[in-house]
């Protein structure tokens, strides 16, 4: 395998990083609105005696929990978007040299 074609297909994984990095976000915001909407929910029936302190405890939890699964994401994204750019200007210096 040639030079070229290495760069090539860790260009390629990169641009794959970055699709992967997007939908994780998706998916982790979905589950931060559902986690704000039980939180809610569990609050209001706390309020009205049917759910314990702990349920609210747990669903507090849970909305932590969700959305450092989407910093995380937000991480990851940033490094994908970086990667590329460097091995896409990698590239471009590089392929002066074949």
């Amino acid at each position: 395998m040639t030079s070229t074609a290495i760069r090539r297909g860790l260009l390629v994984q990169s641009w794959g990083q970055l699709d992967a990095a997007k939908a994780q976000i998706e998916a982790t915001t979905a589950q931060v609105r559902a986690a704000e909407i039980t939180l809610n929910g569990v609050r209001e029936e706390a309020r009205v005696g049917q759910r314990t302190t702990l349920d609210v405890l747990n669903a507090q939890q849970e909305l932590v929990n969700a959305r450092v699964a989407l910093v995380t994401a937000q991480h990851d994204r940033v490094v994908a978007r970086l990667t590329r750019s460097w091995r896409r200007s990698a590239d471009c210096r590089c392929s002066d040299w074949d």
